[in-house]
């Protein structure tokens, strides 16, 4: 049909979706819970090898890290789960959002029922949506300045409507304000 270009953004979104669980297995094996035997490493360093090419285009410097702690004949601990972690995410969350991941995608890693150390999910910035602190100050002090002033225009409300019943208005017309016997000379003529 000629359409080849539609199928381009379900090709990104398929690959950002394969590459989940490449990040799920390389956290993982970076764990050192299956990271004890050359098996485990050598798994770890497949996971890992299958999504480095996605995250050296969003930060070569933390594909490195990843490389260097994952990689067969790694001499780096056996339990390097924060490092791999750090350098996966980036700083916020950068390269999970440069491989079109979320951190709700990939999870947390769990050891029976509870979560390893450091190991919860990370939280996804909401973009677009929500306010800065700053904003957040901003409205609020709007919103405090608008009661003052409505409260004070109910107060003067209320104080117009005391003097008016009293016989005292507050505002009176020209003809209440003329001393008796004069009269309002009008510019028009009648």
């Amino acid at each position: 049909m000629g359409t080849c270009s539609a199928v381009r953004p379900l090709l990104d979104e398929i690959t950002a979706l394969m590459t989940v669980p490449l990040i799920q297995g390389t956290l993982l094996y970076a764990s050192g819970a299956k990271r004890t035997s050359t098996k485990g490493k050598a798994e770890g360093a497949t996971f890992a090898a299958a999504m480095l090419p996605r995250l050296h285009y969003c930060s070569p410097k933390d594909a490195t890290i990843v490389y260097n702690n994952m990689r067969i004949g790694s001499t780096t601990a056996v339990d390097h789960y924060a490092i791999v972690q750090d350098a996966i995410r980036g700083v916020d969350n950068a390269n999970l959002r440069c491989m079109n991941v979320t951190c709700a995608q990939i999870g947390g890693l769990q050891i029976g029922n509870e979560y390893i150390a450091g190991g919860q999910p990370c939280v996804d910035p909401v973009i677009g949506e929500g306010l800065s602190s700053g904003e957040t100050a901003g409205v609020v002090i709007g919103v405090i300045i608008a009661c003052v002033i409505i409260l004070g225009l109910v107060v003067f409300l209320c104080f117009m409507v005391k003097k008016e019943k009293s016989g005292n208005p507050l505002f009176q017309s020209l003809q209440a304000m003329q001393p008796s016997g004069a009269h309002v000379v009008s510019p028009y003529k009648e």
